[in-house]
């Protein structure tokens, strides 16, 4: 057996955190018509006062970003009148997953999205939560906004500044304009680090098999350690990508006489998975799931 083996890399899952507290009404789980009542929580820091719908359910979002579906069912979004976008239900929902066809927070739709909902947060300081109140939602209905355009245009349109400058006169915060991009990628970084950062450990299996498990870091780092069927304990080390794409890549210590690659994917269910491979000689397939 090669002693470099490899050492496998603990991805991470993200939803753990997010245990939901009851939303716009009901608890988690409930029999609603033979189907039961899912509860998820919308993220981007949680966002509070969001009106949210699906199927014949609708409330308003809480502190925790609460909302409530049924199994498969789609969930839209609202300010007032705004449609700020839509997805099938989740226990975890972020801006990527409300825009179709989105990839990463870099898609422009998306950034325009968190950018909006940034500017309208009452205190003007979403790291401590986004809060949409009454008042802002009640001035946005009858209103639209087109989030599918480049992000200078969306800050160029004339209409979209109107609407900005009303919203915010309400706020605690007082008028202010449109977040920059900038400020919007940082925000939603920071976000999504929060969410997956933790413990991991899964298995992997192949050409080599063992268990795994380490720790991922708010900034995206992933490091721990692998340790084969025979024994041996290997370290690893890498990143994970923070712009919603769910990507990973890590490679295990000791340089290129024993490097191996790690690829994979995490989704919001807390599940991690992806596929090994050692110069091309040996691979195979690894999984987890957060330690909580």
């Amino acid at each position: 057996m090669k002693q470099s083996y490899f050492k496998y890399l603990c991805m991470l899952s993200v939803i753990v955190l997010l245990s939901a507290c009851g939303g716009g009404g009901g608890g988690d789980n409930i029999s609603s018509g033979g189907n039961d009542v899912l509860t998820g929580s919308f993220i981007d820091s949680p966002v509070q006062g969001l009106r949210w719908v699906s199927g014949d359910m609708e409330g308003v979002t809480n502190s925790a970003g609460t909302f409530q579906y049924e199994r498969g069912a789609t969930v839209k979004f609202y300010i007032g009148s705004i449609l700020i976008g839509e997805a099938t239900g989740s226990s975890l929902i972020i801006p990527v997953d409300i825009v179709s066809g989105a990839l990463n927070i870099s898609d422009p739709a998306v950034t325009n999205v968190i950018r909006f909902l940034m500017t309208l947060d009452n205190d003007n300081n979403p790291s401590n939560g986004i809060v949409i109140t009454e008042e802002v939602a009640n001035l946005a209905l009858g209103k639209d906004v087109n989030f599918a355009q480049s992000t200078s245009g969306f800050a160029e349109s004339s209409e979209l500044q109107a609407i900005i400058s009303e919203f915010t006169s309400v706020t605690g915060a007082g008028t202010h304009s449109l977040t920059p991009v900038s400020e919007a990628i940082t925000h939603a970084e920071n976000s999504i680090g929060a969410l997956l950062s933790g413990n991991y450990s899964g298995t992997y299996s192949g050409d080599n098999a063992g268990t795994w498990s380490g720790t991922i870091t708010s900034s995206g780092v992933i490091s721990g350690t692998a340790t084969s069927s025979l024994g041996e304990t290997v370290a690893f080390a890498g990143t994970v990508s923070r712009d919603g794409s769910g990507a990973t890549q890590f490679q295990t210590s000791g340089g290129a006489s024993d490097g191996t690659s790690f690829i994979g994917t995490f989704d919001l269910n807390g599940t991690v998975s992806g596929s090994w491979n050692w110069f091309n000689q040996e691979t195979g397939t690894w999984s987890g799931s957060s330690k909580g």
